[in-house]
């Protein structure tokens, strides 16, 4: 705390017992405001002291053809996109900045944006939809960064949340005959 203030004038006793209770909380999500502009941020495991929120820049890119390549600059990420006839690249992924989608089923405009309130999607390999706020805290993704984690669209379906998992509805099966391959630098 004295690092990031600098000092602990008009810090009290008051203050540390708020910090202690934040971290004895059970709730894996707390914001607590200091004197002077403090911030203390639990998320999950973590306690973060700043001296100010971070600025976050929204973004929104629309496409009406398939990209090569989309610069996200807000969040200092590329996106490389590529059509590919056959299925035999899917079974040797791996890798979760990679995705690979039916490209028959894909509805244009492609957005790629960040998350909204709201949004859904069906997650690989489940029955039912999921919110994007709640698939985030299942896979215990902290508050802070949830925001640069960038959505592909096809058109009002979410395809893709970047680097964790795929839209079920937009899966390579045996049928799939041509596939879009999305990576995230």
């Amino acid at each position: 705390l004295q690092k990031v203030k600098g000092d602990l004038k008009r810090i009290g006793s008051i203050h540390l017992y708020d910090i202690l209770g934040i971290v004895a909380s059970a709730e894996p999500h707390k914001v607590l405001k200091l004197p002077d502009g403090i911030r203390v941020e639990k998320s999950y495991l973590r306690l973060k002291f700043t001296t100010n929120q971070a600025t976050f820049l929204p973004f929104n890119y629309h496409y009406s053809s398939i990209p090569e390549r989309v610069s996200l600059k807000e969040i200092g990420k590329e996106m490389v996109f590529k059509l590919i006839d056959g299925t035999g690249e899917v079974a040797k992924n791996k890798n979760p900045c990679v995705a690979y989608l039916d490209a028959e089923k894909i509805v244009m405009p492609l957005v790629i944006r960040n998350a909204k309130p709201g949004d859904r999607f069906q997650p690989f390999g489940m029955d039912g939809e999921k919110k994007i706020k709640n698939f985030f805290s299942d896979q215990k993704v902290e508050l802070n960064e949830r925001k640069r984690v960038p959505l592909v669209f096809c058109g009002d379906l979410l395809g893709w949340v970047g680097g964790m998992r795929i839209n079920h509805c937009l899966r390579v099966t045996r049928g799939t005959k041509r596939m879009l391959k999305i990576e995230l630098h």
